[in-house]
């Protein structure tokens, strides 16, 4: 499956432009404020909001662009929306297979059975949806969306409204979907951690027009965006689990010849993960520490500095192939004499590490 999108979409205050490209089972995280037009750029892929102009082409069918103008219901395309919209009347059987039972025969690529198992959903199948909590009814209505067997799947703040809990435990299922179902996805929300946890590429939108596009893991160190001066701004790590302690409950990432312990992560040894730490819980040293509660010490070099509005300032740092970064002082950067080149020790508490 392949996804190009290249479509212009006039809105009341202005034009939604945006063009991109997935592969075979990535998710493109689309991040951005209220009103930038992240909803309306999924409903002009759905076919539920008419573009001006441009191509959408989906697993080598032309859905729009051309004079073809393919109506809702004949593109393989899963929606998630913000409420779940499930029937009320139906029970959740009845409202996982409706999309089911709607596909041709020869084009179910998805069993239902494997849906019920990944999404714990057995234990539901005989209740209403009345009866269930907003992250039961998300789930519900994520496994009607992939039991439709789609070519592309939208997911338009799908966790809205959900206690931090349930927000965890569903960004749990959702990585597990990205392992089980080989289905590009396109991922909206306005929490930038809930995006890039998800995502392999980022899109930044800004009044309908795209300010960044790129991998996420790099666009979260550029220093150019905007993104590493907020005071959300976090990296992300990617490596092997190579052994756990299970009597402290934490578990050490290798990556580029280095190593950090983080938060168990319930995973098995050589499996690949990826973390993400906040900038803000990252320290500078010159020398290595010694006698310290901080676990992590991991030997740096400084390729970065932008100073920022509030007395701070954004310090990209490299292992090799990946980038860290840390909010400090910018009274801190001058009495350290940081500079581009320099070797530092990044600090960071296993406690921090955002699983």
């Amino acid at each position: 499956m392949s996804v190009d999108i290249r479509l212009k979409t006039q809105l009341p205050d202005f034009l939604l432009e945006v063009e991109f490209q997935l592969s075979p089972g990535q998710t493109l995280g689309v991040f951005g404020p209220s009103g930038s037009g992240k909803t309306t750029l999924l409903r002009s892929i759905a076919g539920l909001t008419q573009p001006r102009q441009g191509t959408i082409q989906v697993d080598g069918q032309l859905w729009f662009g051309d004079n073809q103008k393919l109506t809702p219901d004949r593109r393989a395309v899963g929606f998630v929306f913000q409420d779940s919209y499930l029937f009320p009347h139906l029970k959740v059987q009845d409202n996982l297979l409706f999309g089911f039972n709607r596909t041709p025969p020869q084009h179910r690529k998805i069993e239902t059975d494997h849906v019920i198992q990944v999404l714990e959903l057995a234990p539901l199948l005989n209740r209403r949806p009345g009866t269930l909590s907003g992250g039961e009814k998300q789930r519900v209505a994520i496994g009607r969306a992939l039991l439709a067997s789609p070519s592309l799947l939208l997911m338009d703040e799908p966790l809205t409204g959900l206690d931090l809990a349930r927000k965890e435990r569903m960004l749990g299922y959702l990585e597990q979907l990205q392992h089980e179902f080989n289905i590009p996805q396109i991922y909206v929300s306005h929490v930038l951690s809930e995006v890039t946890r998800l995502s392999d590429e980022l899109l930044l939108l800004e009044a309908g027009r795209v300010t960044a596009y790129g991998e996420t893991c790099s666009l979260l160190t550029d220093l150019s965006q905007a993104l590493v001066k907020r005071s959300d701004a976090h990296f992300i790590i990617r490596g092997k689990i190579s052994e756990s302690d299970h009597q402290y409950q934490l578990a050490r990432l290798d990556f580029d010849d280095q190593c950090f312990w983080v938060n168990s992560l319930g995973q098995g040894p050589q499996s690949v993960s990826r973390v993400q730490v906040s900038a803000r819980d990252v320290s500078l040293a010159l020398d290595p520490p010694e006698r310290s509660s901080i676990q992590n010490a991991i030997k740096t070099t400084v390729d970065g500095i932008e100073p920022m509005d509030n007395g701070l300032a954004a310090v990209r740092l490299s292992t090799g192939q990946q980038h860290l970064l840390s909010h400090v002082t910018q009274k801190s950067i001058s009495q350290m004499g940081l500079d581009i080149g320099m070797t530092v020790f990044a600090q960071i508490k296993a406690a921090a590490i955002l699983e």
